[in-house]
């Protein structure tokens, strides 16, 4: 007979799959608070700043002297970059706290990731539901119940959505300027000097070298997004439906999770360190986030063959400023931990050379006009040349 109420009756351990649920639901409920906040839904942008501000250092304000020389340097980029790009000019270069970054940048930053977390969320809740329950591999009944299953993956958001919040957080410290991250976070253009004076220390360059090519690289990338606003659209829709594709493998949740005890699930980050819960897309997927990284590789490479003919003869720094500033790309930056980890989009720097290679030719073998109307151009806009992008002789050949 079944208890009408009460504690479970000895042997349904073993029997009933719902045994413990009570006290795995507080459990999870626990967790899910910790992780999300009482409510647990998608990440705001006040939520983002709420929690990447506990992280950040203390408020540092812009004097009035710091923002002089900003502007100064914003005029000086934008008569040079006259001269190397058709790409018109923006507003006025801002000088950001990293406080200011980030009010500037959580609206942006929750629509590029809101989609790649509730993907693999997702994609986590439907591994679990999918599991054999245990010891009996022939019964479609799940080890995890549905309802279960829905907390976990809220569980799983949130554990992103903290994540996030501690990158975007070590970012606001040490990014340079707002195009850094090259995904059209917000409008206009900014550079966030504390950040270029300790970069320029680090380097032993003079400071205001350093400023100077910070600004010309960032209005360069302000100018590009202003005039292409599809480029934009385009990360945005790429990395969604990326995210909608994705999928985890139930066989590494099951194999992960063999010996958890369900009723204190303190060992649950450990699972999702361990990589179990990583998601992978569908091949539709992929080749939207290889349309992304081919985006990116071509927004950063024109910047760099830009800035290049603005700056030779000009500054004397640039050379250097120029490599160490792929340098920094290439290691374990924020920057690459959030195009990577969390966007799936990896730009390395042989792509980055060989891209830039590709605008310089044009622009030598044809004309700079020449070299910025391929971004108008309907392949470059269409998702069905992602592939051929990527090769020199498409772009010179089918694109001029």
């Amino acid at each position: 007979m079944t208890p009408v109420s009460g504690s479970p009756s000895p042997g349904d351990d073993e029997s009933n799959p719902l045994a413990g649920l009570g006290a795995m639901l507080q459990s999870l409920g626990r967790m899910m608070t910790a992780a999300t906040g009482e409510g647990g839904s998608g990440l705001t942008a006040a939520a983002l700043r709420q929690s990447a501000s506990t992280a950040m250092p203390s408020h540092r304000i812009v004097d009035t002297r710091i923002t002089q020389a900003v502007d100064a340097a914003g005029e000086l980029a934008n008569m040079w970059l006259d001269t190397a790009t058709t790409m018109p000019a923006t507003g006025a270069l801002r000088a950001w706290s990293p406080q200011e970054w980030l009010e500037a940048t959580a609206a942006g930053w929750t629509n590029l990731a809101n989609p790649v977390i509730a993907g693999t969320a997702s994609a986590s809740s439907a591994a679990l539901t999918s599991l054999t329950s245990p010891g009996d591999t022939d019964s479609p009944q799940s080890a995890m119940p549905l309802p279960l299953a829905m907390m976990f993956e809220r569980i799983c958001a949130g554990v992103l959505q903290q994540q996030l919040a501690q990158t975007v957080a070590h970012l606001a410290a040490s990014t340079v300027a707002l195009h850094e991250v090259p995904v059209g976070l917000a409008s206009g253009a900014a550079v966030l000097p504390h950040a270029v004076e300790q970069w320029a220390v680090e380097l032993d360059v003079p400071k205001d070298q350093a400023l100077l090519w910070c600004a010309m690289r960032e209005v360069a990338l302000a100018r590009l997004l202003q005039a292409n606003p599809w480029i934009s659209r385009a990360i945005t829709d790429g990395l969604a439906a990326c995210a909608a594709s994705l999928r985890v493998d139930a066989n590494a949740i099951e194999e992960a999770m063999q010996g958890l005890d369900l009723t204190n699930l303190s060992g649950m980050p450990d699972i999702w360190a361990s990589g179990a819960m990583q998601a992978q897309p569908s091949a539709a997927g992929a080749a939207a986030a290889a349309r992304v990284e081919t985006l990116v590789t071509l927004m950063e490479s024109w910047a760099d063959s830009v800035i290049g003919v603005a700056a030779a003869g000009r500054l004397p720094a640039h050379v250097a400023m120029c490599e160490a500033y792929h340098r920094r790309r290439q290691t374990a930056s924020p920057t690459k931990e959030l195009l990577d980890s969390l966007l799936g989009v990896d730009v390395s720097g042989r792509k980055l050379r060989v891209a830039q290679g590709l605008w310089d030719y044009i622009a030598s073998k044809h004309s700079v006009q020449a070299r910025d109307r391929l971004w108008s151009h309907p392949d470059l806009r269409s998702e069905e040349h992602t592939s051929e992008l990527q090769s020199r002789q498409y772009l010179v050949c089918r694109l001029l």
